[in-house]
């Protein structure tokens, strides 16, 4: 117990093995963290989850292949979750949901509980439930809990056995039973407890008190309290062998085991998350119904190639928000992980079932997108071209664009930071992918830079190729050029040379007066202007499947990297120094 910043969570923190930045330098803490349970003041859990589903996914992480479901139930039943079993965490009182916690960290059947300010926040008939029912865990299960507490009631502060009194900086003020701490006080303080003030307020108001006249730390150490403790910590036999203790957690599931149990759990949260499966699809129909209707049954002209091209660009473009919404998704599991569940799987378990999960969705969801508006469009419903066409779109460009969120999300270490560069990024892949500049009109710069590098490029020149390519062209009368023959030539003579190497058709060419051209006789020659070949379609492809290969690596290389770097000398590492 202590007023606010005096080191409690810190202490426990240390105790526990559980701090992310930072080390011990001073002695060493030696703990067996297979026998120790630790529940944070500020926890994390899966709204989506229910009550058993939740502490049954810990227990088989923790515990080994077979989870010991009679003594989950005990654990609800002790904790009083036992009639909340099938409920979903989302929606629970503040109440249940430590007692959630509480239940979480049981599963590791710990010898010793650490809790921190578990009663923050909560009223006091709240605040009481659950300090009995910590009281309850150490009569039924044995197990030891050294809990942190702000300014408790008189009513939570004789539930506890013995108190450890800090204040500001960490500094020990008492240690001992309970019913010891206010004889200890009132005999050096300069006033005695009256009779209905709250011991805890007492206290703290003593140790608040000006240093410069009584120091309580000073005077713990040289009171007698102390000298008997140190005997009584002297005759304490030390542990013959710290290098068991500091082990980490040894589980009986294997690798495969522990990310099924990954997947399983992020399948769950992700199938009942009802709003964003909603949205999702919503925003596949609706954009398909949109570009499907506005670019309804393309003619052979010149100016629908152009249309199309767009039509296409847009389509890509829709991944823009769905990116979004997967890492906004997805970052609350990453937070998870890093606050809770590092010790638990390998990092990469989670990011690898949130791939395969989003891509799933995704490629269900473009299907029906494609649906919409390939058929619509009508450009090319060549049975093997329509199957290339989905094969590029509807699974290839989904699996890059949910392998790009994802892979980005894991390297950043945080979501603003991760949406910055995501606009930046996304930004300079789609404006120099030769949609909205040709290829010929682009500086040379900017084409070393950006657009061989742009995944939009090859998946813009391969759906363009699948769909424009042996397309008969034919102008309008307006798209027409008007040419007047020399020499006496008809148009076909006269423009003979130009139509060999620009391609392009004559209207009248055996007209020896005005020549009506058209620029391009089929699609082909249209690609061909913005450097896009049908015969390059398996180079696009091979690059594209590289392109999502390498978002997968460098995402989950990346975050183990940085996972590593950031935490190397905090909770990670799980080591101690002495200096």
């Amino acid at each position: 117990m202590g007023a606010s910043g005096a080191g409690k969570t810190t202490l426990l923190n240390a105790l526990s093995h559980r701090f992310k930045q930072g080390h011990i330098s001073d002695g060493i803490c030696s703990i067996n963290l297979n026998s120790v349970g630790y529940v944070k003041q500020h926890d994390l859990l899966i709204e989506n989850l229910t009550v058993l589903e939740t502490l049954t996914t810990y227990a088989s992480v923790h515990n080994a292949r077979s989870v010991d479901k009679q003594y989950i139930n005990r654990m609800m039943k002790i904790l009083g979750l036992a009639q909340f079993a099938h409920f979903q965490i989302k929606g629970m009182s503040l109440e249940n949901l430590k007692k959630i916690s509480l239940g979480i960290e049981l599963m590791v059947k710990p010898d010793v509980l650490f809790v921190d300010e578990i009663t923050s926040g909560m009223d006091n008939i709240s605040a009481f439930n659950i300090v009995k029912c910590l009281r309850d865990l150490t009569i039924n299960t044995n197990i030891s809990v050294i809990c942190s507490i702000h300014q408790p009631s008189p009513s939570l502060i004789d539930q506890f056995d013995k108190i450890l009194l800090l204040k500001k900086g960490g500094l020990q003020t008492f240690f001992g039973p309970l019913d010891q701490v206010l004889p200890y006080f009132e005999k050096n303080a300069y006033r005695e407890c009256a009779p209905f003030e709250n011991v805890a307020d007492y206290i703290i108001d003593l140790m608040s008190h000006d240093e410069t006249k009584f120091s309580w730390s000073q005077h713990w150490l040289e009171s007698t309290e102390y000298s008997d403790l140190k005997q009584t910590l002297y005759g304490i036999p030390a542990f013959t062998n710290e290098s068991d203790l500091q082990n980490k957690y040894q589980f009986g599931l294997s690798n495969f085991q522990q990310a099924l149990v990954v997947f399983k759990r992020s399948y769950k949260e992700l199938i009942r998350d009802h709003s964003y499966i909603i949205s999702r699809f919503l925003l596949y129909i609706v954009s398909g119904l949109y570009l499907g209707f506005s670019f309804f049954k393309v003619d052979h002209s010149i100016s629908s190639l152009q249309f199309s091209m767009f039509a296409i660009f847009m389509v890509l473009c829709v991944c823009s928000p769905m990116i979004h919404q997967i890492q906004g998704r997805c970052n609350f599991d990453k937070l998870l992980y890093e606050m809770k569940e590092f010790d638990m799987f390998h990092f990469s378990y989670l990011p690898i079932s949130q791939m395969i999960l989003e891509s799933i969705l995704a490629i269900i969801a473009s299907t029906i997108s494609y649906l919409c508006f390939y058929f619509t469009w009508s450009i090319n419903t060549e049975t093997n071209r329509a199957g290339l066409f989905y094969l590029v779109y509807a699974i290839l460009f989904q699996l890059y664009y949910v392998t790009f969120s994802n892979g980005l999300l894991y390297v950043s270490p945080n979501l603003l930071l991760c949406n910055v560069m995501d606009a930046l990024l996304f930004s300079f892949l789609v404006v120099f992918c030769g949609a909205m500049q040709p290829f010929g009109l682009m500086p040379t710069f900017w084409k070393a830079v950006f657009y061989y590098e742009s995944p939009f490029t090859w998946f813009l020149k391969s759906l363009m190729s699948i769909l424009f390519d042996k397309r008969v062209v034919e102008c309008k009368d307006t798209e027409y050029a008007l040419l007047l023959a020399q020499n006496g030539q008809t148009c076909a003579e006269y423009m003979e040379a130009h139509i060999d190497a620009h391609g392009g058709y004559l209207r009248n060419p055996s007209s020896f007066t005005y020549c009506s051209y058209c620029n391009y006789r089929s699609g082909e020659e249209f690609l061909k202007n913005l450097n896009m070949r049908y015969s390059e379609l398996g180079m696009n492809i091979g690059i594209i499947v590289a392109t999502i290969a390498f978002n997968v690596v460098v995402g989950i290389a990346g975050y183990g990297l940085i996972y590593q770097w950031r935490f190397k000398k905090g909770l990670f590492a799980r080591k101690s120094t002495n200096s």
